[in-house]
């Protein structure tokens, strides 16, 4: 009991987020706290408050990041694993917290979690118990969520319209900066507009099995961010599969309803510049604006940068000009550039589980402009 509750302080930060910045760890790891924890309820052993409030707060983080189709944005490491399976594990995606939700409505006697995880119940029978002497309280549809949702120790900012979601990443790297889950997705994103996937994180794929699309997966390049120069936000050794020390630091400027402003350093030793990132999310339309400031007035003025942006698989982008236009399962996303100097479409990889991978496209765009680039997204 003393180890399981010194753990939960050591690997859940104080906002409920977990330490390993890997959104499917975090699920895990929830997984095996919460079956403990039912366990020894059961038999007459309880835990303290604080390790219960905790345990709770894992759970809110999970409602708070799950997009309009109930899966949970893949940041970091992938991990599959599950220890809580009690139905359909065949049609299960890893991807899909839900049936966390379910147990933890019972678990918490939580109404909007049951509510999330209202497809799960049977979960939530075999594992935590339904109340037999009332009916379930749950609503047919999910309760609407927060328009906006701050994580700062796990650094996610979730960003809400009634017709899109947006998740940020940008915080500390996994274990206290060592980043042995973390990929270099400094103040990336994930974007899905009614219920459809547009941008995406890469996922994993790989560990030690290949350590060179290991790399690729969790390198810059393959997130929806600003790479300066070729380098990488962190470096990292090819070799060395579960180290990625903190160089980015990155930092919340700004959070609000429709706003977050964040930036990072992690080109700061590299080429002298940091990388400012702000989202201004309003109904129908996103806006991105990246700079590069120079980190002392004697530093070399660098201009010249990447931003990518990583479709989800089956979405068909096409460019006429300075406009990419992209169609996704009856949503049209149009987008629109100030400032870049070109545009291109690649062949790239997603993988949504562990060990698979599907192929993708991923749009390259190039600024060197003075005021860096504006970057319109606009859904219908």
């Amino acid at each position: 009991m003393r180890e399981t509750e010194r753990e939960m302080f050591v690997q859940v930060n104080t906002d409920g987020s977990n330490y390993e910045a890997s959104t499917s760890y975090h699920r895990l790891v929830a997984e095996l706290f919460v079956l403990s924890s039912v366990w020894c309820s059961s038999n007459g052993i309880e835990f303290t408050p604080e390790y219960m409030k905790r345990l709770e707060k894992m759970h809110e983080f999970m409602l708070d990041l799950m997009k309009q189709d109930g899966q949970t944005p893949v940041v970091g490491d992938a991990d599959d694993g599950r220890v809580m399976i009690a139905s359909g594990y065949g049609r299960w995606a890893p991807a899909d917290c839900r049936h966390m939700l379910a147990v933890a409505g019972e678990l918490f006697d939580r109404d909007d979690f049951r509510a999330a995880g209202r497809l799960h119940r049977e979960e939530a029978m075999w594992i935590a118990g339904l109340p037999t002497l009332r009916p379930y309280a749950a609503p047919e549809r999910a309760p609407s969520s927060r328009p906006c949702a701050a994580y700062p120790d796990g650094g996610y900012y979730v960003l809400r319209s009634s017709s899109a979601y947006c998740l940020v990443r940008c915080g500390e790297l996994s274990f206290r900066g060592h980043g042995a889950h973390s990929h270099n997705d400094q103040l990336s994103f994930e974007l899905q507009v009614s219920g459809q996937d547009i941008f995406v994180d890469p996922g994993a794929y790989i560990y030690s099995a290949d350590y060179r699309l290991r790399n690729l997966f969790r390198s810059t390049g393959m997130h929806n961010t600003v790479q300066v120069g070729g380098h990488e936000q962190n470096d990292f050794d090819e070799h060395e599969l579960f180290l990625m020390r903190e160089q980015t630091f990155a930092r919340c400027d700004a959070f609000r309803e429709g706003f977050f402003a964040g930036s990072h350093s992690g080109y700061a030793g590299k080429c002298g510049v940091i990388h400012r990132r702000v989202f201004d999310f309003h109904e129908g339309e996103l806006t991105l604006s990246d700079r590069l400031d120079p980190v002392s007035p004697e530093a070399e003025e660098i201009r010249e940068f990447t931003a990518s942006f990583m479709l989800v698989p089956g979405a068909a982008a096409a460019q006429t000009d300075d406009i990419v236009l992209i169609r996704q399962a009856g949503v049209t996303i149009h987008m629109g550039f100030e400032g870049a100097s070109a545009i291109q479409l690649e062949d790239s990889w997603v993988s949504e589980r562990y060990g698979v991978r599907r192929a993708s496209r991923l749009i390259r765009v190039r600024s060197s402009h003075p005021e860096g680039l504006s970057t319109r997204i606009r859904w219908k």
